[in-house]
């Protein structure tokens, strides 16, 4: 069985719904920001703010191609479909999965947790970061779940659906 791999903008539920899934499947469950973390000894929000976005998908990119897993449910950062080539590995990893949350719920939930480079940058850059990567969730998706208002477990069992 393929990996499957969760995308989807910053707060729509990928790291918990992938916990939940790999649960569910009794499969691994790997996060790339973890794997980030751990790589670099510093949060996410703090590697962007010392390399820059640009550098910092590359930094991605590297943890991307270090993921030799199978049968795996991977959960991704929310930008990490920016750089074509991080798309091209998603798509080799499995079974890419988009989990679509309307816009102002994520807002919300940005403004809540309050310590993303994205709350700090305004509804304006939000908004335009939203509908550029939306574009590419769906392009590169090969199922698309729509989660809002539904149970890790309603949502469990559409990604499961053939």
């Amino acid at each position: 069985m393929a990996n499957i791999v969760l995308v989807g903008f910053k707060s729509s539920g990928k790291t918990k719904i992938g916990k939940y899934l790999a649960k569910q499947l009794k499969r691994k469950f790997i996060d790339t920001d973890d794997l980030l973390i751990k790589k670099f000894t510093m949060s996410c929000p703090d590697l962007m703010k010392m390399h820059g976005e640009k550098n910092f998908r590359k930094k991605e990119r590297s943890i991307l191609n270090s993921i030799k897993a199978e049968n795996a449910v991977i959960a991704t950062g929310g930008g990490i479909v920016d750089l074509k080539a991080n798309r091209d590995i998603l798509k080799k990893l499995g079974k890419v999965v988009f989990l679509d949350l309307a816009k102002e719920i994520i807002f919300k939930r940005i403004n809540k947790t309050n310590k993303s480079y994205l709350s700090i940058k305004g509804r304006a850059y939000i908004d335009e970061m939203y509908e550029k990567r939306k574009k590419i969730y769906l392009k590169i998706a090969d199922k698309i779940i729509f989660i809002l208002d539904k149970s890790a477990d309603e949502i469990t069992k559409e990604i499961l659906e053939k």
